[in-house]
């Protein structure tokens, strides 16, 4: 995996603030219940 080796260690993973902000996010997105769709 090239990103492995390129990117450094601390670009892997998002902060704790933005991780919080994010979640919030989904939480929104999610609180219904969405029945299946399939788009051809």
């Amino acid at each position: 995996m090239r990103c492995v080796s390129v990117c450094p260690t601390g670009a892997r993973r998002i902060g704790v603030v933005m991780n919080f902000l994010a979640t919030q996010g989904l939480k929104k997105v999610c609180a219904t219940r969405k029945e299946n769709e399939l788009y051809l």
